[in-house]
């Protein structure tokens, strides 16, 4: 299973990457993450739960590739 989503954005991407690893506010946006444990820092491993998927943990490795990729 995987989750994409793709927004033009004209920022800085520090300032991007500050505000969509802020935890807290996961589970506000609607992004339809409704759980999650771990510091999403550059390569953590952080585990989730969506609306969809909520007797699932979802793991996944946070990752930024400075100017490349954010994931």
């Amino acid at each position: 299973m995987s989750f994409a989503a793709a927004a033009l954005i004209k920022a800085r991407s520090a300032t991007v990457w500050e505000i969509i690893t802020d935890a807290g506010n996961f589970i506000v946006w609607p992004s339809a993450i409704t759980w999650i444990d771990g510091e999403p820092v550059d390569g953590n491993v952080i585990r989730i739960k969506t609306a969809r998927t909520n007797t699932r943990t979802i793991r996944t490795c946070v990752m930024h590739l400075t100017g490349q990729a954010m994931r």
